[in-house]
């Protein structure tokens, strides 16, 4: 029935035209009728591609539904571009050793420079490896999307392509010979001095420029005012340049990574990340404040670009409440800067998001396409 509804309200505004594409976020709650969610909306409505998950919650234009039984549909035409849709499994990333086997299964050649649209089920799919993949086959090609979320365990999850349903691997599409923007807010301000790191091991760094990586944390948080001091506590990570080519860095060149813990007796932190020896890294400190003026400062930039007719958005299941204390955070900030385009999107286990000219899979950020 919530499905039905969906699409008569998009029939009615599209004036009956069947869609090009339709998005489609879907909560556990309402059962295993889920299941024909996709199916079911394509049938309605007649879209030639569908693409959704379940999510733990939704977003849609006039507000957050952060639990609770919700869908959210975002629907739409995009004159003369190029959608190719297609899955693939962990098992066939493992085995993929060239690009063109990857290119294979898009179904675009390597020219195409599309976006991608991904869902991913974190549990049975290696999310950076299929991004890894994707940047051997398509270099410089941008995507955005999420983690499916709302799930416990392998098999939890549901991801939609067209009619049929998957518990497992990716989804997506490729969307070529259309302008589609990406947004991808962070939150984060870095704080003190940068550095480079100078010994490294897979995810534990063992010294920045020269000395003890433990030290020159707590020496550099040592100097911090003490209102940052005090936010340090709680909310203290760690970003790595994404471009290393750039002379200056500011907010916003940085991949935002957790602060994972400590090592004393080797005077290591541990990153939520791998990290190698030269990387340049800088402390970063999140909170509401910071993480709403960068998504206001992004979005007002992209305003002043172009105008958007409708946004997808994949916001981190910690943001919401959570982050900024207040309801529909990330909605009204759209329509603050984007005036009162259609949205849809959901709270994911992780966000898939450009930065730097490389996609990553990012936390407690906001990666938000414009059509």
């Amino acid at each position: 029935m919530a499905v039905d509804r969906a699409a008569e309200q998009i029939a009615d505004a599209l004036g009956g035209a069947e869609p090009d594409v339709a998005f489609l976020f879907v909560s556990p709650e309402f059962g295993p009728a889920i299941a024909q969610a996709g199916a079911r909306l394509r049938e309605r409505l007649g879209a030639r591609h569908v693409l959704g998950c379940t999510a733990i919650g939704v977003l849609e234009r006039s507000g957050e539904h952060e639990r609770g039984a919700a869908l959210s549909v975002l629907a739409g035409n995009l004159p003369n571009a190029t959608i190719q849709p297609f899955e693939v499994r962990h098992d066939q990333l493992l085995t993929m050793h060239d690009a063109s086997e990857l290119r294979a299964t898009v179904g675009l050649p390597e020219s195409a420079r599309p976006l991608f649209v991904l869902l991913t089920d974190p549990f049975t799919l290696d999310t950076d490896l299929l991004l890894q993949r994707l940047a051997g086959a398509y270099e410089g090609a941008p995507a955005t999307g999420g983690l499916a979320s709302g799930g416990t365990r392998p098999g939890t999850h549901q991801l939609y392509l067209g009619s049929e349903v998957s518990l497992f691997g990716a989804v997506g599409l490729a969307i070529s010979d259309t302008r589609v923007r990406t947004v991808v807010s962070q939150g984060c301000r870095p704080v003190g001095r940068r550095f480079v790191i100078t010994r490294a091991e897979s995810n534990k760094v063992l010294a920045l420029s020269g000395r003890p990586a433990l030290s020159m944390i707590q020496e550099t948080v040592s100097t911090l005012p003490e209102v940052d001091r005090e936010l340090a506590r709680t909310s203290l990570l760690i970003g790595r340049v994404a471009h290393e080519a750039r002379e200056n860095f500011e907010q916003g060149d940085f991949v935002i990574r957790n602060l994972m813990g400590v090592i004393p007796e080797e005077e290591a932190v541990v990153v939520g990340d791998k990290v190698r020896v030269g990387q340049t890294v800088q402390l970063q400190l999140r909170d509401g404040d910071t993480a709403s003026e960068d998504l206001d400062a992004l979005l007002r930039c992209a305003a002043d670009t172009d105008a958007a007719s409708a946004a997808l958005v994949f916001s981190c299941a910690g943001r919401g409440k959570e982050l900024f204390g207040e309801a529909d955070h990330d909605v009204r900030a759209l329509r603050r800067n984007l005036g009162d385009i259609p949205a849809a999107g959901f709270f994911c286990n992780g966000e898939i998001g450009c930065v730097g000219g490389r996609n990553f899979v990012h936390g407690f950020t906001a990666s938000i396409a414009l059509f």
